[in-house]
Parts: structure tokens; sequence; C-alpha cells
């Protein structure tokens, strides 16, 4: 977890494939979940889910229920990052009924709130993001903590309030350096961009979107890297130059496209549409 915490996924994942033999089928089923992890991670999407399902099937087999709710929680999050939410709200609901670890449900909560803030019900997000909270603390967990403050950031940002945004992200930004997360700590610089592009600020816009691009294309993660190309997109149209904007969103939407990333591809075929106007 730490050289994949610092994105050395290769090193992470060699590591992880050890686990596959173990004789013990909770690290069998620790192994897939964590493969899962890194195939995510790099947006291959039919190998996360396969891996995540084989970590769910060896843990439902023995009975281990902490196990097998982290596995349902390691495709949920496939389907989350496709933009599929109707497969991915049933795992989630059946991971926090199947966990009695405050942790457990409390990544399960955060998961859900992210989901409603996407859809657009900041009242069930916030209610689900304030529970996640209490379960972290309970369980200690301020790695999750972290997690609660940036997507509690995004979910202010996705409702037009970027100014309180930008003041729980930066101190989810400050929580992910504290516990030495990079990749999180990119996710952060990512949505920071974002809220700075809404109050106008391009030049901080720019630092935060170099900061968060390099990492994500170091590790390989295409989908991040097209979300980072889409707000240079948006970076570029709030200082008029709407042929590089076009530029942008084109690569952006290619890519999200080839993943297989709905909402991310709708994102940005609707900006294309917008400003290359009617045929």
């Amino acid at each position: 977890m730490s050289l994949q915490k610092a994105g050395a996924l290769d090193e992470a994942d060699a590591i992880f494939r050890v686990l596959l033999d173990a004789a013990d089928p909770v690290v069998r089923s620790l192994g897939w979940r964590h493969v899962a992890g890194v195939h995510r991670l790099r947006s291959e999407w039919t190998e996360a889910v396969a891996a995540a399902r084989r970590a769910a099937e060896i843990a439902e087999q023995v009975g281990i229920r902490e196990p097998y709710a982290e596995a349902l929680n390691a495709e949920a999050i496939v389907y989350q990052m496709q933009g599929d939410f109707d497969r991915a709200v049933p795992l989630l609901e059946k991971m926090l009924y199947v966990t009695a670890d405050p942790k457990g449900q409390g990544i399960a909560l955060q998961n859900l709130g992210s989901i409603a803030a996407q859809r657009g019900d900041f009242e069930t997000a916030r209610k689900h993001f304030m529970q996640s909270h209490d379960c972290f603390q309970r369980a200690g967990y301020t790695h999750g903590v972290a997690f609660v403050l940036n997507n509690f950031g995004r979910a202010a940002l996705d409702h037009a309030n970027a100014r309180m945004a930008q003041s729980m992200l930066q101190s989810a930004l400050q929580a992910a350096r504290d516990i030495g997360d990079r990749d999180l700590e990119a996710l952060v610089n990512g949505n920071l961009a974002e809220a700075a592009l809404a109050l106008g600020e391009t030049g901080a816009a720019a630092r935060l979107l170099d900061a968060a691009q390099s990492r994500f294309a170091a590790e390989g993660n295409r989908l991040r890297e097209a979300e980072c190309v889409r707000l240079r997109g948006e970076l570029a149209e709030k200082l008029g130059d709407v042929p590089g904007a076009i530029a942008h969103y084109e690569r952006a939407h290619a890519v999200a496209t080839e993943l297989g990333a709905r909402q991310e591809s709708e994102r940005t075929a609707a900006r294309l549409s917008e400003l290359r106007g009617p045929k």
C-alpha cells in the first residue's frame, strides 16, 4: 500500500500478486482486492471488476464478512468512476448491510454521498458525508477523514459553491499530505483547480493542474488525466482561447469515450457542442 500511494504501481502490483497464492483465504481475498485497485488506477475496468469479484467470491465462500464487504466496494468504485451509478449503488448498499466495522460503514456512506452529489441530491450527499465522517472518527481512520473532506468539497463545487469548496479542499490537501497519500493529493489538486477556475483564479488553476496531471500521467491513470485535460479546456476558455479549448476537449473526449467513462464523455461532448455551435 505504501508503494501504491507513492505511485509505484508496478512494484505494488508485484507484491499484491504474491498474496494470490496464500493458503489463508483472507489473505487471498485481500490480494485480489488490491490487484483490482491497481487495475482501477490504470483505468483497466474489465480487469478491475474481475479481480474485485474474485476477491468477493473467495470471501463469501468461507463466510469472512469484512473482506467480502471490502470486495463489494472495490467493484462499486469501478462503476462509480465510469459514471455507472445504477450498478454502483446496490453494491454499496449491500456493503453497508454486510459490514459491522465503522470504517467499512464510513467508506460505503462516503461513496454513496459522492454519487448523491453527482446526481444533484446535495442534501442526501451532505447527510451521507456527515455520517461517514462520524464513522471514520469512531474508527480512528484519518485517511477516511481526508477523503470525506475532498468529497464534501467536490460536492460543494458541483453545487456552485466554489468558495466553500476551496476552503474544504485546502483542508483535504493538507490532510492528504499529512498521511502521505500522493494519489489523493493529486485528486484534491484537480478539484482545487476546478474551484480556482470557477473563482476566476486562472494562474492558481494552471499550477494546480500541472501538479495533478503530472501525477496521474506518471501512474498511468488515464481517466483522471483526461479530467485534467478537460479542465485545461475550461482554462483556455477563460483566457479566450477557443481553438485551444476545443483541442483540449477533443482530446479529453476521445480518452473518456475509449475508457467507457460515460459521465466524462458526456461532459466534454456538451462543451464541444456549445463551442462549435450549430452545424
